[in-house]
């Protein structure tokens, strides 16, 4: 993928190159042939101007004949230089396709998104094509065959971010998933994808000119000081704070922008105070707790319980992958968690599940912290994205995460722990390939977990928790 230096998201393209083999035979023949028609007009242009001198033949005659010849010599350099023309070049606003895949006549042919009305695949026992279908009727097909195998993947997800992704489009997950046992690439341009993906977030939701509070910072009238950041990024950061008891605590901030709509606004401010209420009402050993919400300087505020251990992806590093036992036992307990959130009426999704946001607690248990971040409390109300790259599913880079987004996080938190790395970001994720020995049983559960379409992934994350509880003696 090229992300044209020193340009925005808006300017950006992707430009792969697809070519097929009557193209190329036919490119490769012209410039065979062109040589050869060179010298032939050259030596009869000579022999007939000769000719004419010599009155051999009329002037007349030779002239046409000489134009034709000419006429006929630029048609091939043309042909020529438009089959040798093999870039898609794929934008935020539309495609752009060379001359041979032409839906309409043009040297090359510029399709918005904005005209793209469905996108359809079919399977073959090598690869399969992918077919863009627009609203004047018209089709531009793919063969799978004719690209390398990171431009392939490219295009795929390109037409997912930009296109209008698998939700409206659902062969995206149907191709992806079906070439990825044949030609997808092996994680070599993990970089550039991630890199595509956070470029256009930034598109989407824009600067912010949010600055930190600093240590030493009183708020609540001096009822809480801050000691120390934790994390910020986008809208949000989290600070380790102490209330007049010396208690120590965490401090969830999120700022609206005062640039927003101010039907935007209202509705964000109503949002952060709605699930600020359903969040103060949880009450799980495995979750920090919420204790407060307050709005101060137009920032608004969680204070939530401070956990004190180990967080999983600290004890990985130190310690290396985890034992499939312990592996077994740590999930069984996250998704005992999972379930009680996901049975909350409504329904309290997650959205940041991973290694970082899970601590191991002095007395051996499992805490899910980072909750005010989690939730819709901080990502939907101030159009921020929630959660790790390598850790989201494919629903909730598009802003519609549900109970089984976290699911999909889950099984990539387990893989993290038997492997010691992340995942590859938007793929199924198997840490066999990684670790040979993984368990059979373990690996088909990664593998359930992280699939990209949420019709197959576990039906809820209380079955998960059964099947690991099952698994405990093993």
């Amino acid at each position: 993928m090229h992300l044209t230096s020193g340009k925005s998201m808006s300017e950006a393209e992707v430009n792969i190159r697809y070519r097929t083999y009557p193209v190329l035979v036919l490119n490769r023949s012209l410039y065979v042939i062109l040589p050869l028609m060179g010298v032939f007009l050259f030596w009869s242009s000579f022999v007939m101007t000769f000719a004419v001198v010599s009155s051999f033949i009329q002037y007349g005659p030779t002239s046409l004949f000489i134009m034709m010849e000419i006429i006929f010599f630029a048609a091939l350099i043309s042909l020529a230089l438009l089959s040798s023309d093999d870039s898609v070049f794929l934008t935020r606003e539309g495609i752009s396709l060379p001359f041979f895949l032409l839906p309409r006549f043009g040297f090359r042919s510029e399709r918005q998104w904005t005209d793209l009305m469905t996108v359809g695949f079919r399977a073959r026992e090598k690869g399969g094509l992918l077919k863009l279908y627009f609203k004047d009727g018209k089709k531009v097909e793919f063969d799978s065959r004719y690209f390398k195998p990171k431009d392939l993947e490219q295009m795929i997800v390109a037409i997912d971010v930009w296109g209008g992704g698998s939700d409206s489009f659902p062969a995206l997950l149907e191709a992806r998933a079906h070439l990825a046992g044949h030609t997808l690439t092996d994680g070599k341009d993990k970089h550039s994808y991630t890199e595509m993906w956070e470029e256009e977030l930034s598109v989407r939701f824009g600067a912010t000119n949010f600055i930190p509070l600093e240590p030493g910072h009183k708020l609540q009238e001096g009822l809480l000081t801050l000691e120390r950041q934790m994390a910020f990024g986008g809208l949000s950061a989290i600070y380790l704070v102490k209330d007049t008891d010396n208690k120590t605590l965490v401090l969830k901030e999120a700022v609206i922008p005062k640039e927003a709509d101010e039907e935007l606004r209202k509705q964000s401010i109503h949002m952060l105070e709605r699930e600020a209420h359903y969040l103060s009402r949880l009450n799980h050993p495995g979750l920090a707790r919420v204790y407060d919400y307050f709005v101060e300087d137009e920032r608004h505020y969680l204070l939530m319980e401070y956990v004190k251990g180990t967080d999983l992806r600290r004890f990985v590093k130190e310690n290396g992958p985890v034992s499939y036992k312990e592996t077994i036992e740590w999930g069984r307990q996250i998704a005992e968690i999972l379930s009680y959130l996901h049975e909350q009426e409504p329904p309290v999704v997650h959205r940041d599940i991973s290694a970082d946001n899970i601590i191991l607690k002095e007395d051996e248990t499992l805490s899910i912290i980072d909750f005010g971040a989690a939730n819709s409390f901080l990502g939907t109300a101030t159009c921020t994205l929630i959660g790790k790259q390598a850790y989201i599913p494919p629903e909730q880079l598009r802003g519609k995460p549900t109970v089984k987004s976290d699911l999909y996080s889950f099984g990539c938190t387990l893989f993290f722990l038997l492997t010691g790395k992340d995942p590859e970001p938007i793929s199924v994720s198997s840490p066999a390939i990684v670790k040979p020995d993984v368990p059979k049983y373990l690996n088909d559960l990664v593998v359930s977990l992280t699939q990209l379409e949420q019709e197959k992934r576990p039906s809820a994350a209380r079955d998960v928790a059964n099947t690991l509880s099952s698994w405990r003696d093993k």
